[in-house]
C-alpha cells in the first residue's frame, strides 16, 4: 500500500478481454493473469514457420493444382533451396506463411480476397472447415 492505495495491479492490458486461443496463456481459476493474455509472439510464430514441414507440405499441395508455370517454377525453388541447403534453408511465401499460420491459429474459416487462380482454397490445411 503507497498513500492509502494499491500499487498492485492487473495491467490495463488484460481489460481488452479478447485474444486468440492458441496464442493466449490461460489463467487457472481464481489465479490473477499477471502478464497479458499473449504466450507466443512473432518471433516465437515466425521460428516455428521456418523450423516446420510448411515447405513440404507446401510442395505436396501446389503439386494437386493443374500445373502452370509459376506452380512448376516454385516446385523447382522449393526443391533446390531444400536440396542444396537442408534444413538450415530459412524460407517463408505466402503458401507456407498460410499452412503455418493455419497450423498454429486452428481458424475456423479463412476468406481470400484477390486470388491469381483460386489455389489458396485447395492449399488451405484440412482443419480449416469454411475456406472461401
Amino acid at each position: 500500500m503507497m498513500n492509502g492505495q494499491n500499487i498492485w495491479r492487473l495491467p490495463a492490458l488484460l481489460a481488452l478481454g479478447r485474444s486468440v486461443g492458441a496464442l493466449a496463456y490461460e489463467s487457472r481459476s481464481g489465479h490473477a493473469p499477471w502478464y497479458p493474455p499473449l504466450i507466443a509472439g512473432a518471433g516465437t510464430v515466425g521460428k516455428r514457420l521456418i523450423d516446420g514441414p510448411y515447405v513440404e507440405e507446401a510442395m505436396a499441395l501446389i503439386k494437386r493444382l493443374e500445373p502452370d508455370s509459376y506452380s512448376e517454377f516454385l516446385v523447382d525453388f522449393l526443391t533446390q533451396g531444400r536440396r542444396r541447403f537442408g534444413s538450415n534453408w530459412m524460407y517463408a511465401d505466402i503458401v507456407t506463411v498460410l499452412l503455418g499460420l493455419c497450423d498454429i491459429l486452428q481458424p475456423a474459416t479463412y476468406l481470400e480476397i484477390g486470388v491469381r487462380r483460386g489455389g489458396a482454397c485447395v492449399l488451405s490445411p484440412p482443419n480449416i472447415r469454411n475456406a472461401d
